[in-house]
C-alpha cells in the first residue's frame, strides 16, 4: 500500500480533507496532521517521523502555504530525505496560481487550479504513486441527494434545464463564461440574496412558538425542578439553546444536574425518580423514558431531560450522563462548550453561521439524510467554514463538508448561474420553504 504525507497550510484544510478522503478510497495510507498528532506530541519530531515513514510527500502549494514557515520546514525535511536517497518522493500539488518554492521549481506538479481538470490531475497524481483509481462509490447520503437532484416535473424541467446533477457546458466559450459571471453578479445583488433572507425567515421559529417554549421551560425549571431535593441545577442546551432550531419545534434539551456521586446512584434509579416526579407535576402530559433521558411531551414541543452529575476539573467542567445501553454512567464534555464555540464562529462569520446551519437542517429533513446528527452538523460547520460572504457560498461549502455531494456534483452546482441555483434550492435542497 502506498502512503503519502500531506504537507499543507491549515487554511487549505477543505481541499486537503477532500483529497485525503479520495486517496483513502483508492487504498492510499494518508498522514494528515489533524488525524495523526496527539496532545503532547513534539511537532518537529512527529512531522519528521511522519515524513520518514511515508513513500511520498504531497506538498499543497497555495497562496497560503508559500508564506507558511511550517510548510517550508516540512518541504525542507522532505527534500533532505529525498536527496539522501531514503525513498521519499516529493510531489507538488498546485491549488492556486502562484510560483513554486525554489526547492520545488524543477519538479513537475499536479495542477488543481482549475476544477474542470480535477479528475485528470488526480489521475496523474495516482500514476505518480503507482496507484490505480477505484474511488467510484458514493456514500448513501450522496446517492440519496443525487436521486433527488433529478426533476421529474416536465414544466420545471423546461424552466431549469441544467439543474440535473451534470449541468456544465464544458464547451462554453470565453464570452459565455464572462456573460455567466456578469449574470451571476447581477442576480446576487438583486435576487438571490433576497431569496435567502426570505428563506431564513421562513424557517425561523415564530414569536408565538418561542414564547410558548420560554413559558414552558421557565415554569418547568423554576416552579418544579428546583423544588426537588436531589436536583442542584437545570440548564438548557441543544439546538434550542444554540439558536439552530427550525420550525416546527422539536425536542428542547435540558441537563438536570443531580447532587449525587456517580458511585452513589445508578442511572436507572435517577431516571425512574425523575419520571415519577414529572408525572406528578404534569398529570395531563405524556412522560416517558427514552434512555438516556426523560421526555416530557407537550402539544407545542417536547422536553428531553438528561440527568447529569457534574465533574469538577482544573480547566472547567464535564458531566456524567446515562449511557445509551446498560445501567452505567458515561463522561461527556460540558455541552455549553459547543455553545461558546458556535457563538464565536457565528460572530467571526458576521452572523451568517447559525442561519446556514438551520438551512442545512432543512436540507437534511427535505432529503431524508440520515448520516449525521444535529450537533455533528454544527461541529462540522464551525470547523469547515473559515470565510464566507454570502449564503450560496456557505451552502455549497457545507454540502461538501457534510459529504452530501461528491466532487463532480460540487462542480456542477458551482457552475450554475444564481438564477438556476435558486431553482435548484427550491426543487432539491430545501423544498417549498425556499421562495420562488
Amino acid at each position: 500500500m502506498s502512503s503519502v504525507f500531506l504537507c499543507h497550510n491549515s487554511k487549505d484544510k477543505l481541499f486537503v480533507r477532500e483529497l485525503a478522503e479520495r486517496l483513502k478510497l483508492d487504498g492510499v495510507r494518508v498522514w494528515l496532521d489533524e488525524a495523526e498528532l496527539n496532545i503532547g506530541d513534539s511537532l518537529i519530531n512527529r512531522i519528521s517521523g511522519g515524513i520518514k515513514d511515508m513513500d511520498y510527500v504531497a506538498v499543497i502549494i497555495s497562496k497560503n502555504s508559500i508564506d507558511s514557515s511550517w510548510v517550508q520546514k516540512e518541504i525542507s525535511l522532505a527534500m533532505s530525505k529525498e536527496i539522501a536517497g531514503r525513498e521519499v518522493s516529493v510531489l507538488p500539488i498546485l491549488v492556486d496560481k502562484c510560483s513554486l518554492p525554489e526547492t520545488l521549481a524543477d519538479k513537475l506538479y499536479a495542477d488543481f487550479t482549475l476544477r474542470e481538470n480535477y479528475e485528470d490531475e488526480y489521475s496523474k497524481l495516482l500514476r505518480a504513486m503507482d496507484v490505480a483509481s477505484t474511488s467510484k462509490a458514493k456514500s448513501q447520503d450522496q446517492n440519496r441527494l443525487t436521486q433527488n437532484m433529478s426533476i421529474s416535473d416536465d414544466t420545471e424541467q423546461n424552466q431549469t434545464a441544467d439543474v440535473h446533477i451534470v449541468g456544465i457546458d464544458t464547451n462554453c466559450t470565453q464570452q459565455d463564461k464572462e456573460s455567466r459571471m456578469y449574470e451571476s453578479d447581477r442576480w446576487r445583488k438583486t435576487g438571490l440574496t433576497a431569496k435567502f433572507e426570505q428563506f431564513r425567515q421562513n424557517i425561523e421559529l415564530t414569536k408565538n412558538q418561542r414564547d410558548r417554549i420560554v413559558n414552558s421551560h421557565t415554569h418547568l425549571r423554576q416552579n418544579n425542578l428546583r423544588t426537588l431535593s436531589y436536583i442542584d441545577d437545570a440548564f438548557l442546551t441543544g439546538s434550542y439553546k444554540r439558536h439552530t432550531m427550525i420550525k416546527p419545534p422539536n425536542d428542547v434539551d435540558l441537563f438536570v444536574v443531580i447532587n449525587h456521586s456517580h458511585h452513589e446512584i445508578t442511572p436507572n434509579a435517577v431516571l425512574k425518580k425523575l419520571k415519577r416526579d414529572l408525572s406528578d407535576f404534569y398529570p395531563n402530559s405524556v412522560v416517558r423514558q427514552d434512555k438516556p433521558c426523560i421526555v416530557l411531551d407537550f402539544n407545542h414541543c417536547a422536553f428531553e431531560l438528561t440527568p447529569a452529575i457534574k465533574i469538577n476539573q482544573y480547566l472547567g467542567f464535564s458531566y456524567y450522563i446515562p449511557s445509551q445501553g446498560g445501567n452505567t454512567w458515561m463522561q461527556v464534555e460540558d455541552p455549553r462548550n459547543l455553545e461558546q464555540q458556535l457563538s464565536h464562529a457565528n460572530r467571526r462569520l458576521s452572523g451568517m453561521l447559525t442561519p446556514l446551519i438551520k438551512m442545512m437542517k432543512v436540507c437534511k429533513r427535505q432529503n431524508n439524510l440520515k448520516g449525521k446528527k444535529s450537533f455533528e452538523l454544527e461541529n462540522l460547520a464551525i470547523n469547515s467554514l473559515q470565510y464566507i460572504d454570502n449564503y450560496r457560498g456557505g451552502v455549497q461549502e457545507l454540502l461538501k463538508a457534510y459529504d452530501w455531494i461528491d466532487y463532480s456534483q460540487s462542480c456542477s452546482i458551482e457552475a450554475m448561474t444564481d438564477e438556476k441555483f435558486a431553482s435548484y434550492c427550491r426543487s432539491t435542497l430545501f423544498g417549498m420553504d425556499f421562495p420562488e
